[in-house]
């Protein structure tokens, strides 16, 4: 295998010197961006699409199940909006509850009742409470678990014409070199202009990044992810809720230190479209104290 090769998941990823890449998969469900980190001075971005329909963020229906609108389907879903939380008033409730049920039953059955103006979901619990009350979503809120308020917005979907376009990028700072010398500031500000007006991600995964505090006040990026071992994920400010991140050793030491897997899952608010963005950076050295090779890769890929 070339400079860079490595499993992880299913997915096979050949990489040579000076390329980086980002391959599409599914965990539960939801798609998941696996991002892999090289030398990589100006940027990538690959535009991914995500479905927008009204399916549960985590279980994408199948299209044949939510076919367009004709006279054999009568009945347009809703639009919903969301809260992080429960509404502080939630009112008079509509039937006596659902168990076992997803995001799409809830939207599904909520959409049936001519009474159901909005709905609790608790994803934990897989239950659902349609409700009578209307909600704009400027109402106050209330913490229950992971328990959610939705509620009706359009009585059209398509009049919302969401674009659900994630644009997704991978980008190696090259700090030591690019922003660590003096001599070349004409460098780390040709990177931090190509990541504001050019690439203008909606989420990019960083390798060789000694500080997110710096590219945050240049770019407006927010910080998703913990940044360990020099790289970490950031996202456009206000796109997306963080519902969760973390970072991994992954066991594959090289020359140069500790290598990390970062993530965070992010849900899209408008769409409450969710999806896993995973950023690494593999080993590319050897040295008399850690051998970095196609093996070494392959098992932190499975670690």
């Amino acid at each position: 295998p070339t400079h860079g090769a490595m499993w992880t998941l299913l997915v096979l990823t050949l990489l040579s010197p000076g390329a980086t890449e980002t391959a599409r998969c599914q965990k539960n469900g939801a798609p998941v961006f696996l991002q892999f980190g090289t030398r990589f001075r100006h940027g990538s971005v690959e535009g991914v699409e995500v479905p927008s329909s009204q399916g549960d963020p985590d279980d994408f229906p199948d299209p044949e199940e939510h076919p367009d609108d004709s006279p054999e389907h009568p009945d347009v879903p809703h639009c919903y909006g969301s809260f992080g939380a429960v509404a502080a008033e939630e009112g008079e409730s509509v039937g006596s509850g659902m168990k076992d049920a997803s995001l799409a039953d809830c939207k599904r059955a909520c959409d049936s009742q001519e009474e159901c103006r909005s709905f609790t979901f608790c994803e934990h619990w897989a239950q659902c409470f349609l409700k009578k009350q209307v909600l704009t979503g400027q109402e106050p809120t209330k913490p229950n678990d992971d328990c959610r308020s939705f509620f009706k917005t359009f009585s059209n979907c398509e009049a919302q014409q969401i674009s659900a376009t994630v644009k997704v990028v991978s980008y190696n700072l090259y700090w030591w070199n690019a922003f660590g010398l003096k001599e070349n500031g004409w460098k780390r500000d040709g990177i931090l202009r190509n990541i504001k007006s050019d690439l203008r991600p909606d989420t990019i995964g960083f390798q060789e990044c000694d500080s997110p505090e710096l590219l945050k006040s240049r770019t407006g990026l927010e910080v998703a992810s913990k940044f360990a071992g020099a790289q970490g994920i950031m996202v456009k400010s206000g796109k997306f809720r963080i519902l969760s991140a973390g970072s991994r050793d992954l066991e594959a030491t090289g020359k140069w230190g500790t290598r990390y897997m970062t993530w965070a899952r992010l849900e899209d608010p408008r769409t409450q479209q969710r999806f896993w963005h995973f950023n690494t950076h593999w080993c590319v050295h050897s040295n008399s104290s850690h051998v970095c090779d196609e093996e070494t890769r392959y098992r932190g890929a499975k670690t």
